[in-house]
């Protein structure tokens, strides 16, 4: 539950777990895995740190991995490279990582949900 007084919340979970069996599963940002920062406008910013970094752990982007300073441009498709030096690691993007990955990308960038792995 949610909610601006935490005194009116604390009397509709007593009132609710009078006629049924409820638990307490914590704070929202706990429970979701969501972190939540709200904004000076009086939106909210709602992050998952956790599990973009178990994304990240999941194909081998660490410490060691050494970004490029320039993006690629967006109006060039970029191409396997079948000359290059192969990679040193290898990723293994498969199961829970997918599954983690699909959930990122289906709860953040909403144009790109319903296009192919």
């Amino acid at each position: 539950m949610a909610g601006k007084d935490s005194k009116q919340i604390e009397i509709a979970i007593a009132e609710i777990a009078a006629d049924l069996e409820i638990t307490d599963e914590g704070e929202f940002e706990e429970y979701l895995e969501v972190k939540v920062e709200r904004k000076i406008d009086r939106s909210f910013n709602l992050m998952q740190p956790l599990l973009i970094d178990q994304i990240l752990m999941a194909i081998g982007f660490n410490e060691q991995t050494r970004p490029k300073e320039t993006p690629a441009l967006a109006i060039r498709i970029i191409k396997r490279d079948v000359e290059g030096p192969h990679h040193k690691i290898a990723w293994d993007i498969t199961g829970e990582y997918w599954d983690k990955i699909n959930f990122h990308k289906k709860s953040t960038q909403k144009d790109i949900a319903f296009t192919d792995p």
